[in-house]
């Protein structure tokens, strides 16, 4: 990965912004990492996907997108650099998962420099419609302290380069206890700054 916005989407957040990628009709989102044979399947609605790792495929740029079979009997994609990585965030009870968009483009590459132009403007989407420093990370299982020397803050101050769409920030508002996370099982949380 070369370069990546972080962001908090609920549904209707992540609605939009699969509506900005597949704008452009030669875009296409495919279904994680791992597929049932070589050739993935394409999606045109962000509807149909089930996986929370989702690949924006450029298809209108590169044809073919390459995988390599494992002992299973799937296949593995490994066309990292002609493609974005985009982690969705996810939705539990009470909490949402952070996600990204990530790209690891080699400028060599057929391609490359029109995949950079998208990231950069879905970033730009992204930070013109999201709010950053809406966030403040926390391990709720030790104490709260202010930073001292080997220990950081607890809760640290609000994050930077976390982008908090509109409808997930509405949706954290709603409910002081809910909460956001790296991941499910994260120890460390974030709470809302407002």
């Amino acid at each position: 990965m070369r370069s990546q916005i972080r962001f908090v989407m609920n549904a209707e957040d992540e609605h939009a912004f699969a509506a900005q990628i597949l704008s452009d009709p030669g875009m296409a989102l495919i279904d994680g990492p791992r597929w049932s044979s070589p050739e993935p399947v394409a999606h045109r609605a962000l509807k149909t996907l089930t996986d929370y790792y989702c690949i924006v495929w450029p298809r209108s740029q590169i044809a073919t997108l390459s995988a390599r079979p494992l002992d299973d009997g799937q296949w593995y994609y490994d066309s990292e650099a002609q493609t974005l990585q985009w982690l969705r965030s996810r939705s539990l009870p009470g909490l949402l998962t952070e996600g990204r968009l990530a790209i690891g483009s080699s400028p060599e590459l057929a391609g490359a420099a029109q995949l950079e132009q998208r990231y950069r403007a879905w970033s730009r989407w992204l930070k013109a419609g999201y709010r950053n420093r809406q966030l403040r990370w926390q391990n709720p299982a030790l104490p709260m302290l202010p930073a001292a020397p080997g220990r950081s803050a607890n809760p640290g101050e609000p994050d930077p380069q976390v982008w908090v769409g509109p409808g997930a920030l509405d949706w954290l508002r709603a409910d002081r206890r809910r909460r956001v996370k790296a991941f499910p099982a994260a120890a460390v949380e974030a709470l809302l700054v407002e």
